[in-house]
């Protein structure tokens, strides 16, 4: 065989590995994105002693979600989200000063977290399905308002917050904290401290891959989009700005796109989605004013 056709064969050898490797590397950052280590998100744990009732419903496609429902005095309700890596025990610090509020409450467990089933996450795209599963079980109670529904979301849930009141009339009250505009842009920021791999080029491949695993586009899920829906519905956003997560300009974009009611409220100095944790009088303060503002005295959803 002459020196060029072993050298061919050279080449198409090791363009036959590489292509295996990426592969193999795509993969397993597909399986680390979906299948996170949880605790990471570390929120701080009040409000253990709130007497909760576990309530559980199915998402569109079947999925068995698990949720907290804690009973307030006034019959409009917040729905509670928790962050990537986190679930409902998470969200019980900001259920405590929200229950003290008057408000009932519903602590939900996103797919693959805590008591929900599901053995992926898939960053917002089924997650979706499951809030808005969420605010019909809400719907369905008799002591609830369904017509006046808030919800409070951490990063991820942050986002969800935003898509929920895109996706049904009845939320009135957003507070969406360290909110990414895009699933794409969640991933592309977060990619190497996930996986430990550069974000070019394996977060634009580990995304398409997610995308035909899931049956789910990513462009299903890009807050920043869907906020220009939200004209019946308040909006209020903090970020920190040197959130080293998910960066304020994500909260910024979604800001300057929305087209209802909306307040910004940047902090100067936060680790992700904790602003409770080191501003719990203000945050607490701010956060109860808003729902009241906009749950308790906004007109009435038009029916």
């Amino acid at each position: 065989m002459p020196l060029w056709a072993w050298l061919l064969v050279a080449v198409a050898g090791v363009a036959t590995l590489l292509c295996a490797a990426g592969f193999a590397t795509t993969v397993w950052a597909y399986y680390t994105a979906t299948r996170p280590r949880h605790g990471i998100f570390d929120a701080p744990r009040l409000g253990d002693e709130l007497p909760r009732e576990l309530v559980g419903f199915a998402s569109r496609d079947g999925t068995r979600l698990a949720a907290w429902f804690i009973s307030g005095v006034r019959a409009q309700a917040i729905l509670l989200l928790h962050g990537y890596t986190a679930c409902k025990d998470d969200m019980l610090s900001h259920a405590a000063f929200l229950h003290a509020a008057g408000y009932s409450l519903l602590l939900l467990d996103l797919r693959a977290c805590g008591d929900s089933g599901g053995s992926i996450v898939t960053l917002g795209g089924r997650e979706r399905d499951d809030v808005l599963a969420a605010i019909e079980y809400l719907q369905s109670r008799p002591d609830v308002d369904g017509a006046h529904i808030g919800v409070l979301g951490l990063s991820l849930g942050g986002a969800l917050a935003i898509l929920a009141a895109a996706d049904s009339p009845a939320v009135r009250a957003v507070v969406a904290e360290s909110a990414f505009r895009s699933l794409r842009s969640a991933v592309r920021q977060n990619f190497r401290r996930f996986t430990h791999l550069p974000s070019f080029p394996w977060a634009e491949l580990t995304t398409r891959l997610a995308e035909w695993r899931w049956h789910v586009g990513a462009t299903r899920v890009v807050p920043e989009r869907e906020v220009g829906r939200l004209r019946d519905c308040a909006l209020l956003l903090i970020h920190a700005v040197d959130d080293g997560v998910i960066s304020i300009r994500d909260s910024e974009a979604i800001f300057a796109r929305a087209v209802g009611p909306k307040a910004f409220w940047r902090l100067p100095s936060s680790p992700h989605a904790m602003a409770y944790a080191f501003l719990k009088e203000e945050y607490a303060a701010r956060v109860v004013a808003f729902f009241d503002e906009w749950l308790l005295t906004y007109p009435p959803a038009a029916s």
